[in-house]
């Protein structure tokens, strides 16, 4: 009992226990999983922000009349995203995962 007493006295100093080699091996593993979450989020940004540099150095419009998605013509920005989200895995599973309001 005593020694139970001594571990929350310690965190409520703030100190904190060793990790076991399991809990090690976990955080380990969520580290590493982190860094690809990382990297492919950084390739998503990437290639969006390359086809935003495109767009404003031709001097194109990122919208369309309509964006919605029942809409023949989203706009030059989604069209050109969904072209791209097809040569990219990294991109497309990224893509299908946004989700957009419209204000008007």
């Amino acid at each position: 009992m005593i020694h139970l007493r001594d571990i929350s006295m310690l965190s409520l100093l703030g100190v904190t226990t060793p990790l076991t080699k399991s809990e090690e091996i976990n955080s380990v593993c969520s580290q590493s999983e982190r860094q690809e979450q990382i990297q492919r989020n950084r390739h998503y940004m990437k290639t969006v922000l390359n086809i935003l540099k495109f767009y404003f150095f031709q001097e194109i419009a990122l919208r369309g009349h309509r964006e919605v998605d029942s809409a023949a013509n989203k706009g030059n920005f989604l069209e050109l995203l969904n072209l791209v989200s097809e040569h990219h895995p990294v991109v497309k599973a990224r893509w299908s995962q946004e989700c957009y309001l419209h204000f008007t």
